[in-house]
């Protein structure tokens, strides 16, 4: 039986059912980004679900900040 950890926290995950994939990446490809700009391209293949909950959270978080920053 293979054992599979979360790749942010280390925690067995022990039903494959709550394995999560977690990606953000730029929507015009590398080749097409700015000079200087940065990419942001990253992959988590085993994640928890605690954690993809907390990512989850994290950016929905993010988005209503934001929406209340541009309610001016």
């Amino acid at each position: 039986m293979t054992r599979t950890t979360c790749d942010i926290c280390g925690k067995l995950i022990t039903d494959n059912r709550e394995r999560w994939l977690v990606s953000i990446q730029s929507a015009v490809g590398v080749n097409v980004l700015k000079y200087g700009q940065k990419n942001c391209e990253l992959t988590i293949c085993d994640v928890c679900q605690d954690c993809a909950d907390s990512i989850y959270n994290y950016v929905q978080t993010l988005k209503t900040t934001l929406d209340k920053s541009i309610e001016v």
